[in-house]
């Protein structure tokens, strides 16, 4: 649908019909078509509504801005029949066909109908919920879509048209300029079909209107049995979805290039290119290309069966980028926290052919210890390594392993010498510095490989040689990993799917009282998601009356929720009977 200011129409000057042909008189009352500055459309009123601006323009009709001659807050969006299509009887009757069919349909993706008539010239015309936002085509010419986004708002596409199928009715134009998007208050994106034009129900033996009439749809999107005139079914709105999704995912760029007739051609005789060929600079999931290509299958019986297939295709591609992303994140290098290098202990004393010893055997450690001391002092020399020492004996822990006292130090002479104790990790600052004085029977044990270089005896004073005993070293047990909590479940929440109307009452004023008692019904949330519905009457007092409810463990909360509908006006003839559909399922 095209939108903009229009300066000037060819139009009658009798009953306002917009022409685009040429057509002297009007075939609608004979009134001569005139150039008119502006559309004689504007300010007029039409039934209940009061026609404000011109929006845009599709196949079919023109549709205007306009509000309720006595509620002037409410807005409306109202299509006027094209003088050019309404010249021949059979458009006529598609533009009411095309009332009756898309006011079946009351969906949150769904623009729905709310009222229809004629003008008092005689032009046909329907009223419409408004609807302001931008069309996905206008999306479209910002540049290709990000993955994540397409896939939100084609899933909601979905759900509107598995919906409307499920009605027995098949848009057979769908296309982004026929896709508007609403922003909600916390800004979420929700994607609502229009301009059921060409919408046909499922009993109808008419597959092919006269040339005047857009009986193909749009050429771009329109299936090839459909082009080739061929009846259709709701297949073949999902080729023009994954038309749509391939124009969104590419900035704009489709896989059949040339004019009308070589489109057709090529749908014809060739199944559609792979996005990876037609678009190779732009990256999709290899299971999204697949549903591309699943949904644009030349034949019918090749494609997805249907809008619940595509949801559920759609559904298994989300779940992989979210599982993908994820280990990204778990895997990325950047995010690692590096392990800090051990820093050596400086020390003159300590040997690095000790240490790398301790370390093959697995923690055993001699320790020689010997210093410098005065003239008049006798000198202990260090323990020395006589022989290659045996291998180390198995680690033990402490409680388990037995008490054994080292040797004390035996010597010729009559009395024990005094012992230095070396601190491996504090060594000397100077070299002249003296030792502690201690007095021991037996060698300090320090848990430190420390080796002193060996120093002289002095004259007079017998060396003292004798092994020390192992050191055994308790291993540090390792920490206990804790086992990553469950995942939070998914809170469940109600949202009305859809709302059944069969009886004298607008199903948009039925909707509208139904979506009141939505707060009630998010109170019957259960612990699993599932699907509950509600049937009831609405009488001469415009209450619920005898609802009954099925379908899970919160319907009778629901029935309950539900008896306290009331509409804004009765019913003009009998009672009206109500089904509404609710689905209680985790919010992604």
């Amino acid at each position: 649908m095209s939108s903009g200011v229009v300066q000037a129409v060819w139009c009658c000057s009798t009953c306002g019909a917009i022409y685009h042909k040429d057509f002297p008189r009007c075939p609608n009352d004979g009134g001569e078509v005139v150039v008119a500055e502006t559309d004689p459309m504007l300010g007029k009123t039409i039934g209940r509504y009061v026609i404000d601006r011109f929006v845009g323009e599709g196949g079919m009709g023109r549709v205007y801005e306009a509000h309720h001659a006595t509620l002037a807050n409410k807005r409306y969006a109202v299509k006027v029949l094209l003088g050019d299509a309404g010249a021949t009887p059979s458009m006529r009757k598609r533009f009411a066909k095309e009332a009756e069919s898309a006011s079946r349909l009351v969906h949150p993706n769904v623009v729905g109908v709310i009222d229809y008539g004629a003008t008092d010239g005689g032009l046909p015309y329907i009223v419409m919920d408004f609807v302001d936002g931008r069309s996905i085509a206008e999306l479209i010419d910002d540049g290709p879509m990000p993955v994540a986004r397409a896939l939100r708002l084609v899933r909601a596409i979905c759900d509107g048209l598995a919906y409307a199928h499920e009605a027995g009715v098949v848009h057979r134009d769908l296309k982004p300029a026929n896709i508007l998007i609403v922003t909600t208050s916390e800004g979420d994106e929700v994607p609502r079909i229009a301009d059921f034009g060409l919408a046909q129900t499922a009993e109808e033996s008419d597959v092919r209107l006269t040339s005047t009439g857009m009986a193909m749809g749009t050429p771009a999107y329109a299936a090839p049995e459909q082009m080739a005139g061929k009846r259709v079914d709701h297949r073949a709105d999902l080729y023009a979805l994954g038309m749509t999704m391939f124009e969104m995912l590419s900035g704009g760029e489709l896989p059949f290039k040339g004019g009308p007739m070589d489109v057709a051609t090529e749908k014809a005789h060739r199944e559609a290119p792979p996005f990876s060929e037609v678009c190779p600079a732009i990256a999709i999931p290899p299971a999204l290309e697949q549903l591309l290509a699943g949904l644009l299958k030349r034949r019918a019986q090749d494609r997805i069966a249907s809008s619940a297939d595509a949801i559920a295709a759609i559904d298994q591609i989300v779940l992989g980028l979210a599982v993908d992303e994820r280990a990204a994140t778990v895997n990325d290098p950047r995010r690692r926290t590096p392990v800090p290098a051990r820093r050596a202990v400086p020390g003159r004393w300590i040997v690095p052919a000790l240490v790398g010893a301790i370390a093959a055997v697995g923690g055993a450690a001699w320790i020689v210890s010997s210093h410098r001391a005065p003239a008049d002092k006798p000198v202990v020399a260090a323990a020395e390594i006589a022989t290659p020492p045996a291998p180390a004996p198995p680690i033990v822990d402490p409680p388990h392993a037995p008490a054994a006292a080292p040797e004390p130090l035996t010597a010729p002479a009559a009395a024990p010498a005094p012992v230095a104790k070396v601190a491996p990790t504090r060594p000397h600052k100077h070299h002249d510095e003296k030792p502690p004085k201690a007095v021991a029977q037996a060698v300090h044990i320090d848990p430190t490989p420390v080796q002193s270089p060996p120093a002289a005896p002095s004259a007079g004073a017998p060396a003292v040689t004798q092994p020390l005993a192992p050191v055994v070293v308790a291993p540090t047990p390792p920490a206990p990993v804790p086992a990553p909590p469950p995942p939070a479940p998914l809170p469940i929440h109600a949202a009305i799917a859809a709302v059944d109307v069969h009886g004298s009452l607008p199903a948009a004023d039925v909707r509208r009282a139904v979506d009141r008692a939505l707060p009630a019904i998010e109170h019957c949330s259960p612990a699993a998601a599932q699907n509950v519905v509600a049937e009831l009457t609405i009488g001469e007092n415009r209450r619920a009356e005898g609802v009954r409810a099925s379908g899970g463990s919160a319907a009778n909360c629901v029935s309950s929720a539900l008896s306290s509908v009331r509409t804004e006006s009765a019913p003009d003839v009998g009672e009206v009977e109500v089904t509404v559909h609710v689905k209680f399922a985790e919010q992604k």
